[in-house]
């Protein structure tokens, strides 16, 4: 619980030990999806396979579509040298005792367990004590591992929900950073979980953070890209989804012409991904739309508020569109006055 505290207090970013004998692998259930693509949402997580004897931190490459689950891959080491010789940090305690990291790694998963019922039943007092059960027994494995940056961010979703957003920040920064190691810098869990924190902190007030954590995760989705040849329709999904949320802090920003450019990009990205008459299309055709009322161009709204209600399918989008349209005529209206 000590060794927990103290590096949850520690300054962010400082380096983070990487254990030489511990490899996991880690997947993460995604619920609450945008309308474009799927946002992190990673309310419970579970470690699908954990402890292999070969040398851990590196970057799983693979950024997959934000639909699916995905393994996060470890594959780099953490030595230093001195002198030439490579030194390793001291593993955790046990950690090359099979049996005991098989009891930890299932009290764990049976704390996780726990928590998701809690909450299911509305106990969010249970579920948090259940959870920071599980964030002591992730120390276990070491600040760098992927049980300790799949409870982070349980831990961080259960405060969001809660309307905690200021003890849901720091467990997103330090989730983040841990991810940076485990799974890779372009990641899809570490891009979905800096895209939480950019969410976190524009709802928090923090407007300047958010546009840079926003534009932290777009130059590594272009990174992603370049690299990922046979993924790019998969990550320019993931990109239109982050393109809409950063142009909605653009909006409150009131640096509308970058609004408009990314709602477009985002357009048309979703477009050449899913085609012109896909519902998916509901979601930047309204935020375009309102964004045309707020700036008085009115004719393009109500086109664009058209195209959205041909692709209104649920009660709720027609809800959206009705109100919407009441907007813009209302916009109207007073310009007219």
């Amino acid at each position: 619980r000590a060794a927990t505290t103290r590096w949850l207090s520690r300054p962010r970013n400082t380096p983070l030990a990487a254990h030489s004998q511990c490899a996991t692998f880690l997947e993460l259930a995604f619920a609450d999806s945008a309308l474009v693509a799927p946002t992190c949402r990673t309310l419970f997580c579970s470690v699908v396979s954990a402890l292999s004897c070969t040398a851990v931190i590196g970057i799983g490459a693979v950024c997959d579509s934000a639909e699916n689950t995905e393994a996060a891959d470890a594959t780099s080491t953490g030595a230093n040298t001195t002198n030439g010789a490579a030194e390793y940090p001291p593993p955790p305690a046990k950690l090359d005792d099979p049996e005991e990291n098989a009891k930890i790694l299932d009290q764990w998963r049976a704390h996780i367990q726990s928590a998701r019922e809690a909450f299911k039943r509305l106990d969010v007092q249970s579920a948090e004590r259940e959870l920071q059960l599980a964030l002591e027994d992730a120390a276990h494995f070491g600040a760098a591992s992927a049980p300790m940056a799949t409870s982070l961010l349980n831990l961080a979703q259960l405060y969001k929900r809660a309307g905690r957003l200021e003890e849901a920040r720091p467990l997103l920064e330090r989730a983040s950073d841990t991810l940076d190691q485990t799974a890779g810098p372009n990641n899809k869990v570490t891009l979905l979980a800096l895209v939480d924190l950019a969410n976190t902190q524009r709802e928090l007030g923090q407007v300047d953070d958010a546009s840079e954590t926003f534009a932290d995760v777009l130059h590594r989705l272009d990174a992603a890209e370049d690299a990922q040849v046979h993924g790019r329709a998969e990550l320019r999904a993931v990109r239109a989804s982050v393109l809409m949320q950063a142009a909605r802090l653009d909006v409150r920003r009131g640096e509308h012409g970058a609004a408009e450019a990314r709602l477009r990009e985002a357009l048309a990205l979703a477009e050449a991904r899913w085609g012109e008459t896909s519902p998916r299309l509901f979601a930047p055709y309204t935020e375009l739309a309102s964004l045309m009322s707020e700036l008085n161009r009115l004719a393009e709204a109500r086109e664009l508020c058209a195209l959205a209600e041909q692709l209104a399918e649920k009660p709720a989008h027609k809800k959206h569109v009705v109100k919407l349209r009441e907007r813009i005529e209302a916009a109207g209206s007073s310009r007219a006055v």
